[in-house]
């Protein structure tokens, strides 16, 4: 780690705690090339033409601005944001009351693969998801060998923090609800367990009810059991697969579970609501 005194383009001393920094290595899958803490004076002003690589960073306290095109972004205690590469923007600190904040600069084909993926295509992504715990877990890491596997894991969440903002923000739906959902709908007929969803969202068991709940009006659980239920009627009006097949297919434990849960979703067995509804028992094609 190193104290950083610099002069910023007004000629005022810039004060940064650096604690990693690392040249980039082409192709390589992750890069990790600057990271520290910043404490802006009021003249803080840095604009960027454009860079090779990434940048997150969480503000600590105070305020500062974003500019990126003919957006301009007000950013404060609690927030973060990402930068994308490639793409000019300035950023400044509020004259008042500026900003301090942690940060950490990356590259590599991963970040690459995940930006690509999520479809982060925005200049710069505003996040009001609590970064900063994990911009501190990263830069403890970044002192100690053999944690490159962590250190993907924490990038690969922060991003995904963004894109689940930006789903949110399209969708209308609370951070973090609309991708358990996108998750169950992904997962509802397979044996995944909310254990599973935990840890593919990064987020506890306990919170992702909570959060469900709250958005949805219902658990994930009853979410993903309606799904099967749904699916199962579709599959009962429109095939001929056996009761036994159609339990499998949607990770029901056997026919015993399916008959169960169907009837008291539906009130009525599932083979009675074949009879009753299948398609070929209807001249679907015979004019009145």
């Amino acid at each position: 780690m190193r104290i950083l005194i610099a002069k910023n383009a007004h000629t005022k001393t810039l004060k940064e705690k650096i604690i990693w920094a690392a040249p980039a290595e082409s192709g390589a899958l992750l890069n990790i090339e600057l990271a520290g803490t910043t404490f802006p004076d009021a003249e803080y002003r840095i604009a960027r033409g454009g860079t090779s690589f990434f940048v997150i960073e969480a503000v600590l306290s105070g305020k500062g601005f974003i500019e990126s095109e003919d957006t301009r972004l007000c950013v404060q205690a609690g927030d973060c944001y990402f930068l994308n590469r490639d793409m000019p923007v300035t950023y400044y600190a509020d004259r008042k009351d500026p900003y301090q904040k942690i940060w950490v600069n990356l590259s590599g084909r991963l970040v690459d693969g995940l930006v690509l993926s999520y479809g982060i295509h925005e200049a710069v992504l505003v996040s009001h998801a609590p970064l900063s715990p994990l911009l501190s877990t990263l830069h403890s890491l970044l002192k100690k060998e053999d944690c490159e596997e962590r250190k993907a894991l924490l990038i690969h969440r922060m991003i995904r923090m963004f894109a689940d903002e930006k789903f949110s923000q399209k969708h209308s739906d609370p951070p973090h609800a609309y991708a358990i959902r996108n998750w169950c709908d992904r997962h509802f007929s397979s044996k995944a367990t909310l254990s599973d969803a935990a840890q593919a969202l990064f987020l506890s068991r306990a919170q992702i009810i909570r959060v469900f709940r709250q958005a949805y009006g219902e658990t994930p659980y009853a979410y993903m059991l309606r799904r099967r239920i749904e699916t199962a009627k579709q599959l009962l009006r429109n095939t001929s697969m056996p009761l036994s097949q159609i339990a499998e297919r949607l990770a029901f434990s056997d026919l015993h579970h399916f008959s169960h849960s169907f009837r008291q979703q539906e009130g009525i067995a599932p083979g009675i609501y074949r009879k009753s509804n299948h398609i070929s028992d209807k001249n679907e094609n015979t004019c009145p």
